[in-house]
């Protein structure tokens, strides 16, 4: 589905990454640690075709990734119902081919009872969600996650685990990138790996 062999990128002629070698298969659900978020921004760019590598091999076999990211893409007056049918007019889509998919999404997500409020008046954890619901509304095979539970109580922490297992359950794969090693706990079952940063540059390790 997605596989990373011996990917190198330089930054100004300077080895930035090297040898990072991993791969995701469908339903797999994949931590990556890394104490600075810039690694990991790096490596998100290098999946979404953001930038290229300078060596090594990137295969996704046409795998279409849903974004769960640090900046929320939404627009603060509108609500969270508004907020993903536009999104989904972006991609081509008509409100009445995306609203029974919608309604399911929301029910999945816990947003159902909140979908009339505005963004910008939902709790972050709310927030996390919404844009969880608007990756997942095209069906992808990978949901790219970055550092979901950064700023978020414990209650809620777990509730949002729970949901992303739940998904990741009914066959999507999970790429968790994360700056908090308590996410590599939280992750049970799935595979983990940390990457390592040093003068000569950031490689990737199985996470002790």
């Amino acid at each position: 589905m997605l596989l990373f062999d011996r990917v190198e990128k330089k930054i100004n002629d300077q080895l930035a990454m090297k040898n990072i070698t991993f791969n995701l298969y469908q339903k797999d659900y994949l931590t990556i640690y890394a104490d600075k978020f810039s690694p990991l921004h790096g490596l998100k760019q290098l999946i979404c075709g953001e930038i290229q590598p300078d060596g090594g091999l990137i295969r996704s076999l046409d795998t279409s990734v849903g974004l769960v990211c640090r900046n929320f893409n939404m627009v603060s007056k509108r609500s969270i119902k508004e907020n993903l049918f536009f999104l989904a007019g972006l991609r081509g889509h008509s409100r009445e081919k995306i609203e029974p998919l919608l309604d399911v999404i929301m029910d999945l997500t816990g947003l159902s009872c909140v979908k009339d409020e505005k963004f910008v008046n939902l709790a972050y954890h709310q927030q996390i969600r919404t844009n969880l619901a608007a990756a997942m509304m095209f069906l992808p095979e990978i949901i790219l996650l970055e550092d979901p539970f950064e700023n978020i109580d414990e209650v809620n922490t777990l509730s949002l685990q729970h949901l992303i297992e739940d998904i990741n359950e009914r066959g999507i794969s999970i790429l968790h990138l994360t700056t908090s090693k308590k996410d590599l706990i939280k992750n049970k079952s799935g595979k983990k790996l940390k990457m390592n940063i040093s003068t000569d540059g950031v490689t990737i390790d199985d996470a002790k």
